[in-house]
């Protein structure tokens, strides 16, 4: 198994979305993250978008040891897109998946630890309200 899923649960522990890493491959020290919704009525209510994709970047990091992580957003999805390139990763392509236009993205670690204390401090911000 080379997948890992979480479900995303708000602060009143309702259910509102999941991420995943999958195609995890140590051998070429690289994972996908993928399968990340969050619903929308409670996507503005708290930063759990944010808050679940440094979680999930945390742990493949420095619990996997995983030194890249792919991320393929969809072209019109200018929300995750914007999130992506804010959190670190870098544009690689164009590509194409059934059919849908998507923008490959690729990030490592450094280029993560010198965005993630800035997204810490939203997220610490709203624990604290």
């Amino acid at each position: 198994m080379n997948d890992i899923y979480w479900c995303i649960y708000s602060k009143s522990k309702q259910f509102i979305g999941t991420i995943r890493i999958y195609d995890i491959d140590e051998n070429e020290d690289l994972c996908d993250q993928g399968s990340f919704m969050i619903d929308e009525e409670y996507a503005e209510e708290a930063p759990y978008a944010i808050e679940a994709e440094l979680m999930s970047l945390d742990f493949v990091f420095d619990i996997l040891k995983i030194g890249n992580v792919i991320n393929e957003d969809r072209a019109d999805n200018k929300v995750m897109n914007n999130l992506t390139k804010r959190l670190g990763f870098v544009f690689e392509k164009d590509i194409v998946i059934n059919g849908i236009d998507y923008k490959y993205y690729l990030l490592n670690k450094e280029r993560y630890n010198e965005k993630r204390q800035k997204f810490m401090d939203v997220v610490s911000y709203w624990c604290e309200r």
